[in-house]
């Protein structure tokens, strides 16, 4: 069923969308918002600091050390 659905969602999303609407319960947490809608929590400075790994990398690389680190 799962090309079925997703040949219906490309070609018409509207009749998608009344059929998610018309089958009950079954489908309703797909309209629900994400978990995932929150930004990730920012590093500490202390926890920010390059570790060993980071830092071989940038030098491999020929990088300044902690140019990985956003």
């Amino acid at each position: 069923m799962k090309p079925w659905a997703k040949a219906l969602c490309r070609s018409d999303e509207a009749a998608f969308d009344d059929y998610l609407a018309k089958s009950g319960p079954v489908f309703a947490h797909l309209m629900k918002p994400s978990h995932a809608t929150g930004t990730p929590p920012r590093a500490s400075a202390s926890e920010a600091s390059a570790s060993d790994l980071e830092r071989a990398v940038c030098e491999q690389l020929g990088l300044k050390p902690g140019s990985l680190i956003e």
